[in-house]
């Protein structure tokens, strides 16, 4: 279950999203080429950003034996998804279950 923040930083960056390839859009339009290059160079940061902190934050929890393990990045970015779940290999049990997403302890 996504918390109240985890939708609203969603729909913002979502929002940022949008106005961003708007702008491109225009731009492009407009024959303005420098603009439409420098904001799509922003949106790639921006995803690569995104996707780091994402990869970094979350632990996952096996549903069959309730270990809480970091998984290989390639398993975080890769692994079969459903809703909030995904699906990865658990080390202490060594089979593939859904995993719930466990924010790390700092």
């Amino acid at each position: 279950m996504a918390t109240k923040q985890m939708k609203n930083t969603v729909i913002s960056y979502s929002l940022l999203f949008l106005a961003e390839i708007v702008i491109m859009v225009i731009a492009a339009a407009a024959q303005v080429m420098w603009l439409f290059w420098l904001f799509l160079a922003l949106i790639i940061i921006e995803a690569v950003i995104l996707l780091i902190l994402s990869v970094k934050k979350y632990e996952y929890k096996c549903k069959k034996c309730g270990t809480v393990f970091d998984p290989h990045v390639k398993e975080k970015l890769f692994g079969i998804n459903s809703g909030e779940i995904k699906k990865l290999y658990c080390p202490h049990c060594k089979s593939r279950q859904w995993c719930k997403p466990v924010k790390k302890n700092k």
